[in-house]
């Protein structure tokens, strides 16, 4: 979806990419979720940390360091099977740039059970998840 006129603000670009598959004989569905999005707005990374309650700054020597000084990420403090949720931040508060946002949700389905969530996949590691949203940010040859 692409709303407004890039690079002149307000504007906006966003994609959703959608994906299940089933876990354990039709009993779990894993379902999965990419999302990305520019015009995101100006805030800091600050402002950002303050306005995303329930959510922790993931800590990771990748990220605000060369070639990655103006990104950070975060996670639900809550990560659980049923729902969990990273989100990656790439902030451009210069050449009317707004910052842009790269999210990574998962949940299980299609019931929510004790005896079925002991099937469903677990939440992903988040030095797993980093590097792999850090792909989307590399230069194509």
């Amino acid at each position: 979806t692409n709303i407004g006129s890039y690079p002149i603000p307000p504007y906006r670009f966003y994609y959703d990419i959608n994906w299940s598959w089933n876990v354990s004989n039709h009993l779990v569905t894993a379902y999965r979720t990419l999302s990305c999005s520019s015009g995101f707005g100006n805030d800091s990374k600050e402002e950002i940390l303050r306005q995303t309650d329930g959510f922790v700054e993931i800590l990771d020597e990748r990220l605000g360091n060369s070639p990655y000084n103006n990104v950070f990420a975060i996670k639900r403090v809550d990560q659980k099977k049923s729902d969990w949720r990273f989100e990656l931040y790439i902030l451009k508060p210069m050449n009317n740039m707004n910052n842009q946002n790269i999210t990574l949700t998962g949940s299980y389905g299609p019931v929510y059970r004790e005896d079925i969530e002991a099937m469903a996949p677990t939440p992903p590691e988040d030095n797993m998840v980093i590097t792999e949203l850090l792909k989307l940010l590399e230069v194509i040859d």
